[in-house]
């Protein structure tokens, strides 16, 4: 099943139904599959219940390449796309919102409570839209206990022991739909979307194999620094150079990178692409450029200057255009 699963999402066959549907339409599918036919609910839940056998196969493929020659791990460079959820931002609701509703249902649903036991006692009434508008009421009243309950345990995990009891934050937000998801955008002139932020580490140099993979659901790119140098370490994968753009600008992520002998070149500007007819003034175009006081910021805009720096990045375009033309020429 995950060789099936591999080889499809590699031909860009995603959805458990399409799958389904190759295992009885492609030959080298129904080879795979050793001509069987995995319905749809099957392949889904496979899917779900075994992310840490994918963890581990994705180990393994890098072990394979380290121990064949082929992966030689210097430059990393580091990105995240915004990815959309399957679910709408109106089902996110902030903390502070929930316990008002949660408050307005219970005494909703103790007062429909009391009209369904009057109603049992009418004779004339088939009790049929009471019970409806109850259950209504008491499914929506338990999802917002449970993403009350989870926004509560994700402040406990961040708690520091010593300090006060944890406290969930009254505009901390929370998607009834998707959880797991948060309320981001990929520039600043798009709208926002409930969607997750998908990071990727990936060798530069040659192969450009990805070394590690994190999903956020905060739009903030800093917050996944960690996550990823650990996950490279963990596998022996530790890169001499990390390449970012300037969403992983931040003093605690350089200082991370640093301090774990990895040299950083990151972007601390952000470059706004405006066109010469423009019908939305640019939003930097009446203010003067941002002085630059930390002292981290100015070293590292002086390292970028340099040539060795210029060069590495000219490289590393240079040679992904070198890998495209030949995968788009064979």
């Amino acid at each position: 099943m995950l060789a099936l699963l591999i080889y499809c999402y590699a031909n860009g066959i995603f959805s458990s139904r399409k799958i389904e549907q190759a295992t009885y339409r492609y030959v080298s599918v129904r080879f795979i599959a050793e001509n069987t036919h995995p319905d749809h609910d099957t392949i889904a839940t496979f899917r779900r219940r075994n992310g840490s056998a994918f963890r581990a196969a994705f180990e393994h493929i890098l072990l394979l390449a380290s121990q064949s020659g082929l992966l030689k791990v210097g430059t990393v460079s580091v990105d995240g796309a915004r990815i959309k959820a399957n679910a709408s931002k109106i089902k996110s609701i902030r903390y502070d919102r929930i316990q008002i509703l949660r408050q307005r249902l219970a005494k909703d649903i103790a007062e429909l409570m009391d009209k369904a036991e009057a109603a049992d006692n009418a004779v004339d009434d088939d009790g049929t839209r009471l019970p409806e508008a109850l259950s209504r009421r008491k499914t929506l009243k338990a999802k917002l206990d449970e993403a009350a309950k989870r926004l509560q345990e994700e402040a406990g995990k961040d708690h520091d022991n010593e300090r006060a009891p944890p406290a969930v934050r009254a505009d901390k937000p929370i998607n009834l739909t998707d959880p797991d998801s948060g309320i981001m955008r990929k520039p600043v002139r798009h709208e926002y979307q409930q969607a997750y932020d998908e990071q990727a580490a990936v060798d530069a140099d040659a192969t450009m194999l990805v070394l590690a993979t994190d999903v956020l659901s905060t739009p903030n790119d800093l917050a996944g620094i960690k996550a990823l140098l650990d996950e490279m370490e963990k596998g022996e994968r530790r890169p001499d150079m990390r390449v970012a753009d300037a969403g992983y600008a931040g003093e605690i992520a350089v200082n991370r990178i640093t301090e774990r002998d990895i040299e950083p070149l990151i972007s601390v500007q952000r470059a706004l692409k405006q066109r010469p007819y423009d019908f939305r003034p640019s939003p930097g175009r009446d203010k003067p450029p941002r002085a630059i006081t930390t002292p981290w910021r100015g070293e590292m805009i002086e390292k970028l200057k340099s040539d060795p720096a210029k060069a590495e990045w000219k490289l590393i375009t240079l040679a992904y255009n070198c890998k495209r033309m030949m995968a788009m020429a064979g």
